[in-house]
């Protein structure tokens, strides 16, 4: 990010996980509920950055152009906090896997694990053993969730949002990413977009690389985000790139809806 003249600060969601988190249980009152995932409380964590930012506008950090990302776990902190905070100008998850951008209800019928193994595709419980969804989340019974995470995307929309996933050897590795999924909830996520008239401000790009290492398949996508949401420069966004075609899963199947055209400002 540095290189392409864009400022950092370091979140490190390790260190927050202490007295931060107490701090948030005690200012929401939820100290010892375990009624509030991780996921939440980083998100809340990063708008508290952003507080600051705000609150120092001679910053040499423009506070109206924000990004915020993170790979794997931090991937999925990323996504919740892009949705949560609106002061966030572009939104960039990595490799979030299940508890990230996936679908609850998609995985079990994409990506299958009977056998429970943990090298293959995590599914929806996984989210909630790892404490990133609290204890008493739905997800727990993924099927009667009201909501799911294309909806989360939607939030999102229709700020900029490039989500970069793995396809892990065409598939060979990393199938707990959930990368088919992924793409899926992706594209019904691009809906909302488009219903919104913002279709080109949701961005995909995955590539089979080693977890969370950097590659440089990802520039093109990554530099054009930056360039038009960050730098106020023009650029063009809205693609959706995979290396191996078998990430590209329809969820046509799954949609009993029509995308509307929706009025209204947005910005």
């Amino acid at each position: 990010m540095r290189s392409r003249g864009v400022a950092v600060i370091n979140f490190s969601t390790g260190t927050f996980g202490g007295a931060a988190f107490t701090a948030f249980d005690t200012i929401n009152g939820t100290s010892g509920t375990q009624t509030i995932g991780n996921t939440t409380k980083w998100s809340w964590g990063v708008s508290r950055i952003i507080d600051v930012l705000q609150a120092n506008p001679s910053s040499v950090i423009d506070a109206t152009k924000l990004a915020v990302t993170g790979c794997s776990y931090a991937g999925k902190g990323a996504f919740v906090a892009g949705a949560f905070d609106e002061r966030i100008s572009l939104t960039v998850p990595v490799e979030s896997g299940i508890g990230g951008v996936p679908s609850y209800k998609l995985v079990p019928q994409i990506e299958p694990n009977p056998s429970g193994s943990g090298t293959g595709p995590e599914q929806p419980q996984h989210a909630i053993n790892n404490n990133w969804l609290p204890r008493n989340s739905l997800v727990a019974q993924h099927q009667k969730l009201p909501v799911d995470t294309h909806q989360v995307i939607g939030l999102i929309a229709p700020r900029g949002l490039l989500i970069v996933g793995n396809t892990g050897g065409q598939g060979a590795n990393y199938k707990n990413l959930d990368f088919k999924t992924e793409y899926a909830t992706a594209m019904a996520g691009k809906e909302i977009y488009k219903a919104l008239g913002f279709e080109s401000n949701i961005t995909y790009d995955s590539r089979n690389v080693t977890h969370c290492q950097y590659n440089t398949g990802t520039d093109a996508a990554l530099n054009a985000n930056i360039n038009k949401f960050l730098k106020g420069t023009n650029a063009t966004t809205g693609t959706f790139t995979t290396d191996w075609e078998g990430v590209r899963t329809s969820p046509a199947q799954w949609i009993d809806w029509t995308t509307p055209t929706l009025g209204g400002q947005f910005q």
